[in-house]
């Protein structure tokens, strides 16, 4: 009766909102199945609502409408999951231009959208259903909100082939998530968009964004594992790029892009990725993360993390880059690496990692600060670091060497170090600095280190120094204010470790020689001048305990010579 009556009126716009059924209802006269008699309709100032009670299959009698200020499917308020509409099974609106704010439609069967002269949504634009055949958006130019698809549990069936041939600007982000069945998905006149994600897009094959120009925030591809190309020619600004495990992907142009944003630079787990265009980079303001081959001279400045794997053969890249803001992390496959020729400053720590093909290390010429920490380890062929020697006056809080079987020195008098670790390096491997190192050095699992130029050391650790044949590792001259010696738990013969003209340990000297089952192995610390320590603590199973020039312990003397599950 209430359509009948309005129809009868013959009105044409509605100054405020049009709702369509009720949120609930279970009685069948409330449900409406047709809007024919609303034919007249061509405007609605307000929004226009249609409620879960509605039962018709199609919008016939809406088709006239032209403008509206919102366009909204309400969901199924009681089914926690469901969507609007039960029935609804096709929408067509074949003269609307525009909806003022949002607009949302939500069907279970819905498979056919038909929305052919919409111009420009002035909200977001929501799809929540099961499966769409058909989709018409062919003169949609604009939308200033969100611009997503979702499905049950983010499943939703599309069309094969989805294509919006004129929408320029989307003033949210698009969100598109696991489009099963899609094949093609075509943003021909796309040039901006606040973010963008796709991601879990099975059989997608195509995607272009290929007028695409700026995203101010991130722009998300990731599990598209059937797109080869991604083509981004005209993009030369973003919030943030990020690309993740895409199987088949061997190509991206990125050709203009100039600057990253805070978002960072991201491309990880892309095995087949070889064609990477990224000449016109410059600043990326948070992290950059990548794997992948690239021409990555233009870039000056990375205001987070640079995390890269050079996995070329011979690298030289980054020759523009002056500085790091956060930390620096470097590996890879190549044999030689070079480039980084203008970095100064990195304000965080560097690392140099997992290179065991590479040969030799070199550029770096310009690299002066360092701000927290240096690591380098397993590279099983490097020899030296040349670039070592530039880090005059350098402060490290940690700097770290290990796993460096060729490295047969070190100098470290141009830098200070509050920890120095040194780890599994070269045969008779000569440790050069100055006169007196303030911080705390541990000596791990080597065949030898001597030291050259130094005399004194704060604090000294020294581990597991193994040798498959007897050997003595003289630390002459040698003066420590603490020093721990662990020969407690050894796989191999541990080599005789002498301190021969040191006489006193102003702090704490630990001792731990051998545990059960390898007493035999190991040889005790020769400490053959020693007179004074601050406080002494021996562990071990081993027949003597040999301290003979010592006179006193200024603090507590404590020797264990049994362990809770060995021989007392």
């Amino acid at each position: 009766e209430e359509i009948e009556t309005f129809a009868a009126r013959g009105i044409n716009k509605i100054e405020g909102n049009l709702v369509i059924g009720k949120p609930l209802g279970t009685v069948k006269e409330d449900s409406l199945v047709s809007l024919a008699p609303l034919s007249s309709l061509k405007e609605v100032a307000g929004r226009v609502t249609i409620n879960p009670t509605f039962a018709g299959v199609s919008l016939d009698g809406l088709q006239n409408l032209e403008s509206v200020g919102g366009f909204t499917m309400l969901a199924r308020a009681s089914e926690y999951g469901a969507y609007g509409l039960r029935d609804l099974k096709e929408m067509v609106l074949p003269n609307l231009r525009k909806v003022g704010s949002d607009l949302v439609i939500s069907a279970d069967t819905l498979y056919s959208v038909d929305l052919r002269a919409l111009e420009s949504v002035g909200g977001s634009f929501t799809i929540e259903t099961r499966d769409v055949r058909s989709m018409d958006l062919s003169a949609l130019q604009v939308i200033a909100g969100k611009f997503s698809f979702s499905g049950r549990n983010g499943n939703m069936l599309f069309p094969e082939r989805l294509e919006l041939p004129k929408l320029g600007m989307v003033g949210d982000k698009v969100e598109i998530n696991n489009p099963i069945r899609m094949k093609e998905l075509l943003f021909p006149a796309l040039t901006s968009a606040a973010g963008i994600t796709l991601q879990q897009t099975g059989v997608l094959e195509k995607v272009d964004f290929s007028q695409l120009r700026e995203v101010a925030e991130t722009l998300t591809l990731q599990w598209t594992h059937r797109v080869k190309e991604y083509d981004l020619s005209q993009l030369q600004s973003v919030g943030g790029f990020r690309v993740y495990y895409i199987e088949d992907l061997e190509k991206i142009n990125l050709h203009q892009l100039s600057r990253v944003g805070t978002g960072g630079f991201t491309i990880e787990v892309c095995n087949k990725l070889n064609d990477l265009d990224l000449a016109a980079l410059t600043e990326v303001q948070g992290n950059f993360v990548l794997s992948a081959p690239a021409d990555l001279n233009a870039l000056k400045e990375v205001g987070g993390n640079l995390t890269f794997s050079a996995n070329t053969e011979n690298f030289d890249g980054f020759n523009s880059l002056t500085s790091v803001g956060g930390n620096f992390a470097l590996s890879g496959t190549a044999k030689e690496v070079n480039g980084f020729k203008a970095l100064t400053t990195i304000k965080g720590s560097m690392t140099l990692n997992n290179m065991n093909n590479v040969t030799c290390v070199n550029g770096f010429d310009a690299l002066r600060s360092i701000g927290s920490g240096l690591s380098i380890s397993n590279m099983e062929k490097v020899e030296e670091f040349p670039f070592l020697a530039n880090l005059q006056g350098a402060q490290f809080a940690q700097c770290s060497f290990s796993r460096l079987p060729a490295l047969q020195g070190l100098d470290i008098s141009v830098f200070s170090t509050s920890k120095l670790m040194i780890d599994n390096v070269g045969a008779d491997f000569v440790l050069r600095g100055n006169s007196e190192l303030d911080g705390e050095v541990t000596l791990n699992s080597s065949r030898g280190v001597r030291f050259d130029g130094i005399e004194k050391v704060q604090t000294l650790t020294v581990t597991g120094f193994t040798q498959k044949e007897s050997a003595v590792f003289n630390f002459t001259g040698l003066k420590v204010d603490k020093l721990t010696v662990n020969l407690g738990y050894v796989t191999e013969n541990a080599a005789a470790l002498c301190f021969p003209d040191l006489e006193e340990v102003t702090g704490l000297l630990t001792l731990s020689e051998g545990s059960y089952g390898n007493f035999k192995q190991i040889e005790p610390v020769q400490l053959p001048v020693l007179r004074k320590v601050g406080a002494l603590t021996y562990t071990g199973v081993i027949p003597v305990l040999e301290l003979p020039a010592l006179e006193s312990v200024e603090g507590e003397f404590r020797v264990s010579t049994s362990y809770q599950n060995g021989p007392v």
